[in-house]
């Protein structure tokens, strides 16, 4: 697992299934808030995927062509701004939050089938 991430201008291409996957713990000690920040992710299942974390941002990233943008379960105080996530696959959410709390604004979704989609968040 991994609990810190500083990701940024970094490109990801054709990743099968995650350009981004960070599955945290919740128990660990104090780390850095993980971040990722002006990537950009093409063609890949999931653009980023994170749960477990207290806390990410991700922020000023370009998601495109994937079936699902961001995905962030169990994650208490997550900030999703001013990314653009785009895909012409036309599948599941840009925005998908499960059990979480936290700060979604400013974001551009366009081609996926629900644009955010909140479960008990």
């Amino acid at each position: 697992y991994a609990d810190y991430l500083n990701a940024q201008y970094v490109d990801f291409n054709d990743c099968e299934n995650s350009s981004i996957t960070i599955l945290g713990n919740m128990g660990g000690g104090e780390t850095p808030v993980p971040q990722i920040k002006y990537c950009t992710m093409n063609n890949s299942t999931y653009g980023i995927s994170v749960s477990n974390l207290s806390q990410i941002v991700i922020q000023q990233d370009t998601i495109l062509n994937t079936e699902l943008g961001i995905s962030l379960t169990n994650v208490s105080y997550p900030l999703v701004a001013v990314n653009t996530i785009t895909s012409s696959k036309k599948e599941l959410q840009g925005i998908f939050l499960e059990s979480c709390g936290g700060v979604v604004r400013g974001n551009t979704i366009t081609g996926h089938t629900n644009g955010i989609h909140l479960g008990n968040s």
